[in-house]
């Protein structure tokens, strides 16, 4: 992803999602954890399943959010090129 690509793409994001993105980054990387792996063995690894799977699902709707932003705005142009013909 290009430069100019990742900053379009964090101008998208809400403020919810950037807090999603971030908070489950943070979490999935910190040493602690909600459901501790040493005593629920692979149980425990369901807190960071979560937040992986939170952040996931918040790229994706950002993502779809850019696509149709994009589209609107290549087809507004696409509009207006034509009023001018």
């Amino acid at each position: 992803m290009a430069q100019s690509e990742v900053a379009s793409f964090w101008r998208a994001a809400q403020l919810r999602d950037k807090l999603t993105i971030i908070i489950g980054l943070v979490y999935v990387l910190s040493p602690l954890d909600l459901i501790p792996e040493v005593i629920l063995g692979p149980l425990g690894l369901l807190d960071d399943g979560g937040a992986i799977l939170a952040v996931l699902l918040t790229l994706w709707r950002v993502q779809k959010r850019l696509q149709v932003q994009k589209r609107a705005v290549i087809e507004g142009e696409e509009v207006s090129h034509r009023r001018n013909m």
